[in-house]
Formats: C-alpha cells, sequence, structure tokens
C-alpha cells in the first residue's frame, strides 16, 4: 500500500539506508503527487491524510539524499536533498524532524541565516531532536553572533513563524 511504502522509506531513510529509502520513496511519490492533484475537491480528511503521506514522502527521500550527498560529498545531491525536505516543512511545518535535517542541509552548503531559522523552529517544537538541535543552533549562533545573547528571544521569533498560515 502506499502508506507501508512511505513508511518503509521513512524508516530506511533514519537508519540511514539512503539506497533503500530512495527507491520506496521514487515509487510512491509520483502516485502521491497525482492523487493529491485530482483530490482537490473531497474531503478535506483525506486531502489532509495524503498531504501527510506526501510530506513523509518527501522528507524521507530528502534525508535519504541529505546523508548519500553528504558521505559522497556531491553537493548536487545536498542540493536536491534540500528541495525535498523544504517540500516536506511545507506541507507539514509542525514536525520538528524535517526542520532539524533541513537545518542541517543549509548548514553543509553554508546556508547559515537559514541553517539557524531551521534549527530554531526544531527546537521550538520541542521533538526528539530538539536537544541535538539546541546544541547546533547554538554552536551556529556563537559561531555568526560571538555570543549567545538573543538567542532565546530568536528562538521564540522562529516558534512564531511556524504559527502563521502556510502559503502555498
Amino acid at each position: 500500500s502506499l502508506m507501508l511504502e512511505v513508511e518503509l522509506a521513512v524508516v530506511y531513510a533514519e537508519e540511514q539506508d539512503a539506497e533503500a529509502a530512495i527507491k520506496h520513496g521514487e515509487r510512491v511519490l509520483p502516485i502521491l503527487t497525482t492523487l493529491i492533484a485530482s483530490a482537490e475537491s473531497e474531503k478535506p480528511e483525506l486531502e489532509k491524510h495524503r498531504r501527510s503521506m506526501m510530506a513523509n514522502a518527501n522528507y524521507a527521500l530528502g534525508t535519504a539524499y541529505l546523508f548519500k550527498g553528504f558521505n559522497d560529498r556531491d553537493r548536487v545531491t545536498i542540493t536536491r536533498a534540500l528541495g525535498y525536505l523544504e517540500t516536506a516543512v511545507q506541507l507539514n511545518n509542525q514536525d520538528e524532524r524535517r526542520h532539524f535535517r533541513l537545518a542541517f542541509g543549509y548548514q553543509i552548503t553554508r546556508q547559515v541565516d537559514k541553517a539557524l531559522r531551521a534549527y530554531a523552529q526544531a527546537v521550538a517544537l520541542e521533538g526528539s531532536n530538539s536537544e541535538m538541535a539546541r546544541q547546533y543552533l547554538e554552536q551556529a549562533y556563537e559561531k555568526k553572533h560571538g555570543n549567545l545573547d538573543g538567542l532565546e528571544d530568536f528562538i521564540e521569533i522562529q516558534k512564531n513563524q511556524l504559527k502563521a498560515p502556510i502559503v502555498q
């Protein structure tokens, strides 16, 4: 089933089995894209479920390509990963894992301001990666600003950004 394929892609991605995650994610993403495009007149809860699966598939592919690109030192693959992760965050900005992976991708591509925002949003969402996100955030913030002054305010601003409606 589609849901199982998406979940397998996520599990493989988080276990850093990039090839398996990519195989499952790329198999399911075109189907989900077609279903979402044809589902606009359907029940809102069905569309919400499909969008959630689409966000998870993009997260899995983004995470897999991020690990693959990082391990292979391949900037093109990392850029591809960022596209998937940005889409995953746009589809569901309430999952700290997505912000954390996106922040890491921004950090390794030296997009410092974007990395800081994404790490702060991961911290604000208080999930399983929030402690590690805070460590990376503090390191990057201090490197940029020379100290941690204003960090808590910055996190609060990013938390409020998460509450703002997402423009599609």
